[in-house]
Parts: structure tokens; sequence; C-alpha cells
């Protein structure tokens, strides 16, 4: 096939390295981190009449975590939202969640979902998603591209865990800039510079950032990095994760940089290089103390496919049971600091344009 010009986006799971291997391009410039997690989620549909639950939440639902074991909501079009539980990859007392009663006990124990699981009827079977990892690529390396005529759009230049949710706008980005490129630039050589410039730094930043993120969350649920740990200083990535998003929800300013980073408006490592967001973060890190946490509870009945106790460690189901506890909810139900200030709730209308707007600074 002859072309004056070829996009692949052919996805996480591309031959783009035979394709190179076969003619003999040159090298490329390449990262990868392994994620270590496997997620498992389920769609529903509201039942007729019935709207889904409000809470203190910025993301359009809950989201809980603890050691070994995390949950979110996705909210989606025509009454329907996403729910996902994750899991350690190598943690193979919990890999039955793809079975359906498995999943539903599990997500049954968090009390902030029991509200969604209520009010609505799962429309698809238990989705897994596996063998996960992050990967970044450049076909410009030490200046020089490897081919000409050959551009990467979407996850084949970079991907990264998706619980993260930068596929469909970084393609939607990537192709938008290609069509300027293509149009400023007839050389081919210097289109392939001009797209990696526009395209590879960013994605590259954003990259480490999750790579980072996924290292350190495993380091916290294996005990390798403790509570202790979760500062600028020792860890970033656990310390915009347990005090800055929570921070955002009763601070705007916060909240706007928050809502600018996770949806792709500002660099990838934008809150961890601000000043003045981190010695925001740091005011408000006293008043993010939880309170005692009452007695866990009783999450053990119907969960039969899964309740194998983990080599050493306490039962499954007490694990289970122990995120409802610590559920991650930026705001008032958590911290105790009232409800949401009207800022931040305005920065969810974010949430609503970030896909096409990402990666323009405007």
């Amino acid at each position: 096939m002859e072309a004056d010009l070829i996009v692949c986006a052919t996805g996480r799971a591309t031959p783009l390295g035979r394709w190179l291997a076969a003619i003999g391009a040159g090298p490329i410039a390449e990262e990868r981190a392994e994620c270590g997690l496997t997620h498992y989620s389920r769609h529903y549909r509201l039942r007729s009449g019935l709207v889904l639950p409000a809470g203190p939440w910025m993301l359009g639902g809950p989201r809980g975590e603890t050691p070994g074991f995390s949950f979110a909501v996705f909210p989606g079009d025509n009454r329907t939202f996403s729910l996902m539980q994750t899991v350690r990859a190598d943690d193979r007392a919990l890999h039955n969640l793809h079975q359906e009663n498995a999943f539903t006990t599990a997500a049954s124990a968090q009390a902030p979902l029991g509200p969604f699981l209520e009010c609505a009827d799962p429309i698809t079977p238990v989705r897994q998603m596996g063998r996960l990892h992050s990967q970044w690529r450049s076909l410009v390396a030490g200046g020089h591209p490897a081919v000409l005529g050959l551009h990467l759009v979407g996850d084949v230049q970079c991907h990264t865990n998706p619980v993260y949710g930068h596929g469909a706008s970084d393609a939607v980005s990537h192709a938008h800039h290609l069509a300027q490129i293509v149009d400023q630039h007839p050389d081919l050589r210097d289109q392939a510079l001009a797209y990696d410039v526009a395209v590879s730094t960013n994605t590259r930043t954003r990259f480490q950032v999750a790579a980072v993120e996924d290292r350190d969350r495993l380091r916290h649920w294996t005990g390798e990095l403790t509570e202790g740990d979760i500062t600028p200083d020792r860890s970033i990535a656990l310390y915009q994760r347990h005090v800055i998003y929570p921070a955002a929800a009763c601070d705007p300013i916060l909240a706007r940089a928050v809502c600018r980073q996770i949806n792709l408006l500002d660099p990838g490592d934008s809150l961890q290089h601000n000043p003045e967001i981190l010695a925001r973060a740091a005011r408000a890190a006293p008043h993010l103390a939880q309170p005692p946490c009452p007695p866990a509870p009783s999450c053990c009945t119907g969960l039969t496919p899964v309740t194998a106790s983990k080599s050493g460690g306490e039962p499954l189901t007490e694990r289970l049971g122990a995120c409802a506890q610590t559920p991650f909810l930026p705001g008032a139900d958590r911290h105790g600091l009232g409800p949401i200030p009207a800022p931040a709730r305005a920065c969810r209308c974010v949430l609503a344009v970030s896909f096409m707007l990402s990666n323009d600074h405007s």
C-alpha cells in the first residue's frame, strides 16, 4: 500500500515494533512501566424515576481505598454508571471478583456504594482488565526521526493505567495537532520533528507521573510505604492522592488546579511543582485526619468464591469491610470539613468540556 502519510492508531497492542523492524527503521524512544493492578468493572442503568445518589465527591461518584483494594464510580450517559473495583495483580485471593456474585458482594460491603446498587440494575457482565502497563513512545530519538511519513496517534503513542482516563482525550488532541502540522509543514522530516515537539513532551510527563503513582500505590498497599511517608519529599504521588485531592474539596483554588490537571488542561506534574498548591495543601493537611473508625461492617454473607484468607493475613472479607471505614471521598463525609463550597462545586463543569480542550492551555 502506498500513501503520502500513515497515521498509526493501533492502540496498546500495536504491531508497530514488528513493522519498524521489517523496514529496518532506526531506534525509537520508548519507556514502559507495569501498573501492577487488575481492574474489574460493571455497567449499571438507573431504574425508572430514580437519580444518582448525591454526595460530597468531586469526580461524579464515590471512591474508596484500603491497602490492596479500591473502588470508584464513573457516571455515564443514558442514565448509566460504571462501578470499578481494583486489586493487586498478584493478589490471587481477590481474582474471583470477575464472578458476578463476588463482585456484587464485595461492592455491597462498601458503604458509599450501597445507594448506587439499590437504585440501578446491571446491564453488562463483570469485565476484567489485567496485564496492564503504561508505555510512552516517540519516533524521534536523539533528534532524528526513525521513519518519515508515519505518525503515532492515541494509545500507541502513550497509554497509562486506564483508570486515569487519558486515552480518548489524547487521541483527539493528537489528531488535532497532526492536522495542523501537516498543513504547516509539507516536508516529512519537519512534520516528524514538529509533531514530536507538540505531543511527546507532554505525554512523557504524564507517563512518568502515572508510572510513579502506580508504583507508590503498590508500595503503600504492600506496607513498604506507611502513612508517615505520605509527604511531598517521600512520595509526592501519594501526597497528591491523599492530601491535595481531599483538600481540594474545601479549597476552590486547589479544586480548580486539581480539575485542570486530571482533565489534562495542565501538565501532568503541575500540582507537584506549584509552591502555592503545596503550601495550601500543607495548611489543610492537619484538618484531614480521620476520626476514629467504627467497627467494620460484616461483609461475609454470600462471598463464598473469594473467602480464602491471604497467606499470613486476615480473612479477605475483613479486608474488604475495612474499605467501607475509610472512603476516599474528598469532602465532608471523610474529613468533617463541611459541604463543598460553591466555587469548588462549580469546578465540576471542567469535566464536561475537557474532552475537546485537552492539552489546550488557553
